[in-house]
């Protein structure tokens, strides 16, 4: 049944093929936890991924690395803006996302703070969806 299920979610295409698995499987099992929780966050992930073309969605050290994909010169400046130190490598249709760094909010402060919500799986939904205006 396991399998079954794992089996579904990775071939999903779209986020409603999604929901109804996961209502499924809270009808089936009730309240999930946290790791079933975070295997939908993938699957949503790759799901999205799939419907905007991308065959790579992999996150190397720092970065998000989005294959293939080609940004057209004002969303190039908006990617910048909004990650900074963000690749774009027009070349090879690759965009490396760098991830949020930490801010020092008060120079005089040995503490760093996070900067919004930097858990991976929703940082990388969020990246693609900021990127693709969806």
């Amino acid at each position: 049944l396991r399998l079954d299920l794992y089996r579904r979610m990775a071939d999903t295409h779209t986020g409603a093929e999604l929901d109804a698995i996961v209502e499924e499987l809270v009808d089936r099992f009730g309240q999930m936890p946290e790791p079933a929780l975070n295997l939908i966050a993938v699957a949503r992930i790759r799901a999205f991924a799939k419907s905007l073309g991308l065959t790579e969605v992999v996150l190397q050290g720092k970065y998000l690395k989005l294959t293939p994909i080609e940004l057209p010169e004002s969303a190039q400046v908006r990617t910048l803006r909004v990650f900074p130190g963000t690749l774009i490598k027009p070349s090879i249709k690759t965009v490396m996302v760098a991830k949020g760094t930490q801010l020092n909010l008060r120079p005089d402060s040995q503490a760093d703070v996070n900067v919004g919500d930097t858990s991976t799986l929703s940082w990388a939904l969020d990246v693609l969806k900021t990127l693709f205006n969806k």
